[in-house]
């Protein structure tokens, strides 16, 4: 018998489908994967498994864990589960900690009682189970949330979310905001311990890399439907479905640069707009007029493989096709430069340690390159690298220690001694696109005025209309967007508007700080692809910061690569990563997953 048996869930919002007819199992000591973009109905479907639903949230069909129903049992029955036989760890564990408790409050609260009536045991417990997920004690133990790295904090609610000894451990979403080798790290964890304890594990997230690392099985989401499900040696090398076939060609190699990155065209639809047709079907190469007729069910193809595809017989071979090329690439060309445009000397920053009280943290320890004119060049490190200091240096968010930073023959190392025409002449030097585009519009103001802002402020007299309608085409988007504000954009979609904005003002470096870090695998590609346009349209300098070589890869003439504040390595782009002088961008280049690697659990 399955350890979890999810029949025929549906979930709605006021009598809004939600998600449709949702059927799995998982056995005891395996791991499953739920994939698909945002607004595919992933984590609605994990939380309804444990009652965590959104208030007016409703879920009906049947889940029973061991046995037991779990559907509609009251929150004192569900207490007794929830955190003990089934635990969660979140995406954000920084949300998921209590901030004012330390680690070791987190963990013991967890433990059973007569654990943690003994103080002796209680610390042991404690301090056996930080160094099960890869913490020293004697660091981590007594730390506030705060205190502690990103990496840190999810091992830390690792930790708790398994001090209840689980058998099954939801995982949604845990490595999204962690760099490639702490992600790496965490995942690999996850499945150690998920083995040695025999515990299983459902991961949700809209990664595939992330999902063929460390799964047994994968299903696929798609407008608050599964769309596939199948072994994961096996959908990786035969995917059933256009969606999970676009998936996979979204995924940017990092072995070579090409021409063209493949993208998933399109969004999500809202699952009660698609009731009566496929869910995929406005955004499929392959759809049908009888693909809008009804609503595909899942079919096995084999017996352990099943799509819901009505065309599959038909389409199999051409979806094979859609796989990421396997050719050698296209290489960046050579980029025609006049000298350098930025010049960063001996750049140095450090900040007061807030675990340490007076102690400070060198983040920038005498860091000197320079980016010439129309070159793209990568910035890449792991964090707390000091990628992003730098870039606050270089925008004047951050005042450095020391140093010089050169741009347009101005010095902006300290940005209150230049002179109010100076600061305004800056704007058209530098700009930037930050990784959260909602944060950085104004929630109040529309599109349009954002970008009649950015447009005035270069050219008091432009013709704001039409430079607006010019920029959104531009972006990919229609002149109807002007009347709209952030909260009614995807999260493509604002990132476009954030684009267009830093392009408004025709600056001759554009900094992009992990512009798609926080984006779906199929809007990465275009919202890239956008990005590599503009680079050649307005031959701009570009400095690009993440940490995903990928990427890099695609993005990039030269990298350097930042390890605790100091460059260690640097050069053409295809040099570094093909052949890596330094052992920590070796480790960089080791930890990253991809789609044509073994995962840690072959």
């Amino acid at each position: 018998m399955s350890l979890l048996t999810v029949d025929g869930v549906d979930i709605a919002h006021q009598g809004r489908p939600l998600v449709r007819d949702v059927r799995f199992a998982v056995e005891a000591g395996t791991s499953v994967g739920i994939v698909g973009e945002s607004g595919s109905g992933k984590s609605l479907t994990v939380r309804s498994l444990v009652g965590l639903l959104p208030r007016g949230v409703t879920a009906t069909g049947s889940v029973t864990f061991d046995g037991r129903e779990l559907l509609g049992q009251s929150e004192k029955d569900l207490r007794e589960v929830r955190g003990t036989r089934i635990s969660l760890l979140m995406q954000d564990p920084f949300s998921m900690l209590n901030p004012v408790q330390t680690s070791f409050a987190h963990i013991a609260e967890v433990l059973p009682a007569p654990i943690r009536r003994n103080k002796a045991k209680l610390r042991a417990e404690v301090y056996r189970r930080l160094e099960e997920v890869g913490l020293d004690p004697a660091r981590a133990a007594h730390r506030y949330p705060f205190q502690l790295s990103g990496g840190m904090r999810q091992r830390v609610a690792m930790a708790a979310a398994l001090a209840g000894d689980p058998d099954l451990l939801i995982a949604d979403e845990p490595t999204t905001a962690l760099d490639a080798t702490t992600q790496a790290q965490v995942l690999e964890m996850l499945d150690q311990l998920r083995r040695s304890r025999g515990m299983a594990l459902i991961l949700v997230t809209h990664d595939l890399g992330v999902a063929f690392s460390v799964c047994d099985r994968i299903m696929v989401m798609y407008a608050g439907g599964l769309v596939e499900q199948a072994p994961s040696a096996e959908l990786r090398r035969n995917p059933q479905h256009p969606y999970t076939a676009g998936l996979l060609g979204s995924h940017l190699p990092l072995d070579r640069r090409v021409e063209k990155m493949q993208s998933i065209p399109g969004r999500v639809p809202p699952a009660d707009s698609v009731g009566g047709q496929c869910g995929f079907a406005s955004r499929c190469n392959w759809a049908t007029d009888a693909c809008r007729a009804e609503r595909p069910t899942l079919q096995a193809t084999s017996p352990d493989h099943t799509t819901a595809c009505l065309r599959i017989d038909e389409i199999a071979a051409e979806l094979l096709d859609t796989a990421p090329e396997t050719t050698a690439s296209a290489t960046s060309a050579e980029p025609e430069s006049s000298g350098a445009l930025l010049t960063v000397r001996d750049l140095q920053k450090s900040f007061r340690d807030l675990a340490g009280g007076k102690t400070r943290t060198q983040a920038v320890k005498g860091v000197s390159f320079a980016v010439d004119e129309f070159e793209s060049v990568g910035l890449v490190g792991e964090s707390g690298s000091g990628k992003t200091t730098i870039a606050r240096s270089l925008l004047g968010l951050v005042r450095p220690d020391s140093g010089s930073i050169g741009l347009g023959g101005l010095d902006l190392a300290d940005y209150s001694r230049l002179s109010r025409a100076e600061n305004r002449s800056v704007a058209q030097l530098v700009q930037v696109v930050f990784q959260d585009p909602y944060s950085s519009l104004n929630p109040a103001r529309t599109i349009g005025a954002t970008l009649r802002e950015a447009i005035t402020t270069r050219d008091r007299n432009a013709d704001h209309r039409a430079e607006t309608a010019e920029l959104l085409t531009q972006v990919g988007l229609t002149e109807e967007h002007a009347q709209r504000r952030p909260a009614q954009l995807s999260g493509g979609e604002r990132q476009r508007i954030a684009i267009a904005r830093a392009v408004a003002l025709r600056p001759r470096l554009l900094i992009c700080d992990e512009p798609v870090a926080a984006l779906d695998v199929s809007v990465r590609a275009e919202i890239l692809t956008l990005l590599r346009k503009l680079h050649r349209q307005y031959r701009m300098s570009m400095l690009f910061i993440t940490h995903e070589l990928s990427v890099v890869r695609q993005m990039t003439d030269r990298v350097l690569v930042l390890y605790h504040g100091e460059i260690v390595e640097e050069g053409r782009t295809a040099d570094v990563l093909d052949h890596p002088a330094h052992s920590y961008t070796a480790r960089l280049v080791g930890s990253v997953l991809g789609l044509d690697q073994e995962g840690v659990t072959q």
